[in-house]
């Protein structure tokens, strides 16, 4: 079964995100493990390496930079709430280095941090201002591109389109979000475009502890499709059920159960 709805009022709903994710009540019938196909099966047995192994995104998904040896890094996304007296949780956007700045500062006087900005970069994405409390604590401040990523919109500007950057922005998001937590996983990425639309599927996978039959946990595998109308810029999201099953984990080894 497939839901669509409308994201990035979101903050992909998100971060709203949070109310992007399930809440269970319209979880798919759990699929006997005696009865799966060989593809099913695999594919389950992946699902159950991720969320037990912590294993939360695949090989090529998008990873921060480690940061130097004996330092902590805070990375915040500069929100309305934090230049506005606005209750809105979307992610502000500049239109230069120059507006990142008076949002950056305006965002560390919300947030109470007085140590000072010692770098500024533009990445593709962002602009980022590093400021370091002490030598072994950074915080890392973003506002996004207006010209690529407009939150508050739902709309990613970017021109010309390229569908390899807006897959890049769509795990960027997944990966600042509440799923990229333990019981979630991502265990493979795919994209795929035509005249009028691009998109990028996740396929996420999400562990609910005991909730299947005989004290079974429940592995429950959704693809999440990042859908971008190319004339408006705007994005959608459509969330489709794949598989769920019941399964333990030991302290070694996943199972399903019933096999």
């Amino acid at each position: 079964m497939a839901r669509l709805m409308t994201i990035f009022s979101i903050a992909f709903c998100m971060l709203c995100l949070s109310a992007c994710q399930d809440d269970g009540s319209d979880n798919p019938s759990t699929t006997p493990a005696s009865t799966l196909p060989d593809q099913s099966r695999a594919l389950a047995q992946t699902a159950m390496q991720a969320v037990y192994q912590n294993q939360r995104t695949p090989n090529n998904f998008y990873q921060e930079t480690s940061p130097p040896a004996g330092v902590f890094i805070t990375i915040q996304h500069v929100r309305m709430s934090d230049i506005s007296s606005s209750t809105s949780t979307h992610r502000v956007c500049a239109n230069d280095m120059p507006e990142a700045a008076i949002y950056a500062n305006q965002a560390a006087l919300t947030r109470n941090i007085t140590a000072p900005v010692i770098s500024a970069q533009e990445m593709p994405f962002y602009f980022e201002f590093l400021r370091a409390p002490n030598s072994s604590n950074w915080i890392l401040q973003r506002v996004f591109k207006c010209g690529m990523y407009d939150e508050s919109a739902g709309e990613y500007e970017q021109t010309p389109f390229d569908n390899a950057a807006y897959q890049q922005l769509i795990e960027y998001l997944w990966f600042f979000s509440p799923a990229n937590n333990y019981g979630y996983a991502v265990i493979q990425t795919s994209n795929n475009s035509d005249a009028q639309f691009s998109t990028v599927s996740l396929l996420q996978v999400e562990l609910q502890a005991a909730a299947g039959a005989n004290g079974c946990d429940r592995i429950k595998i959704t693809k999440r499709t990042y859908i971008l109308n190319l004339a408006t810029r705007q994005i959608g999201l459509e969330v489709t059920d794949v598989l769920s099953v019941d399964a333990r984990f030991n302290g070694q080894s996943a199972s399903l159960c019933n096999a």
